[in-house]
């Protein structure tokens, strides 16, 4: 069975819209400049490799929404669910507020990540204390994922 086949309706009508985002000029097709402006957006700069993979799943150098679905789904089997990201967060932190220098320590180690895009999620969720420590916001980005 396809992993597109195990994605819920629920799921699948998050990604349409969420295809339809990144589609900007809504041919129904994803182009290179459709994916560079939505990844920029993000603050995420995309190797041309990656680029080139992602297309290739297209035809013409195009992603339909079934190509964007199979892309997807096989990139939402390493998705932690909801309660695993919880408890990992957790584990640094009960109120999951994490001290930001250990946070970026912990995942250079486990490696899979750069230091960049580490950065770039770090700051989106950064809270610096009245005493100066910098913690990672880890309950506004579980709920922010989890939406």
């Amino acid at each position: 069975m396809s992993e597109v086949t195990q994605l819920s309706s629920d799921q699948i009508n998050k990604l349409r819209t969420s295809f339809q985002l990144i589609d900007q000029d809504n041919d129904g097709k994803i182009s290179i400049s459709d994916l560079n402006k939505i990844h920029e957006s993000l603050g995420i700069t995309l190797s041309q490799t990656q680029i080139d993979e992602m297309l290739t799943a297209g035809n013409d150098g195009m992603i339909t929404f079934p190509n964007y679905l199979s892309i997807i789904s096989n990139d939402m089997k390493t998705i932690p669910d909801s309660n695993e990201l919880k408890q990992a967060l957790q584990i640094f932190s009960l109120d999951m507020n994490i001290n930001i220098k250990e946070l970026r320590e912990s995942l250079l180690k486990q490696g899979g990540i750069s230091e960049k895009d580490i950065d770039s999620v770090i700051n989106r969720f950064k809270l610096e204390k009245m005493s100066g420590e910098e913690v990672f916001k880890g309950k506004e980005f579980w709920e922010f994922l989890t939406k």
